[in-house]
């Protein structure tokens, strides 16, 4: 995040700018307080769907940040499966195994098949996603950061 200040009439004018975004959960919120948390976690809490209930999670920054390489990409794959948001385990061994492969051509620096087994990686997560083994908050945050994980390689 990125504060900028502006004084006018003698007022402190603040704007900020979010450098990363991320989907926590689908659908539409209202009031929402993010803080950080004495654990080094980040606390979110809003207001639910309809409008009565109020709502709490809690989730580390690496959460929130774009990813460098499919290593991060397969933490991110961990956190949604202990969160249960990927609730079939054969469904995360699918996609780890492939960020595996995806791994090795990095190490390789082979621009062209990193890119086609990120891809692939997309296809799997459509496919995971048609078939109701993968939730929706995860498969849009790793299609989120597999897409920048591509834009960083070309």
């Amino acid at each position: 995040m990125r504060k900028t200040a502006l004084t006018i009439d003698g007022h402190t004018k603040y704007s900020f700018d979010w450098q990363y975004e991320q989907l926590v959960k689908p659908g539409q919120y209202g009031y929402s307080s993010l803080t950080n948390l004495p654990d080094g976690e980040l606390g979110l809490f809003y207001e639910g769907t309809e409008n009565t209930e109020m709502d709490f999670m809690k989730f580390n920054s690496e959460f929130l940040t774009w990813i460098r390489d499919s290593e991060n990409l397969k933490s991110i794959v961990d956190y949604f499966e202990k969160e249960n948001e990927i609730p079939e385990d054969e469904a995360a061994e699918h996609l780890k195994t492939h960020l595996t492969a995806v791994s090795h051509y990095e190490e390789q620096e082979e621009t062209e098949k990193v890119v086609e087994h990120l891809n692939g990686f997309k296809e799997l997560l459509e496919q995971q996603n048609n078939n109701e083994m993968i939730e929706e908050a995860a498969y849009s945050a790793l299609m989120k950061q597999t897409d920048h994980l591509i834009a960083e390689w070309k």
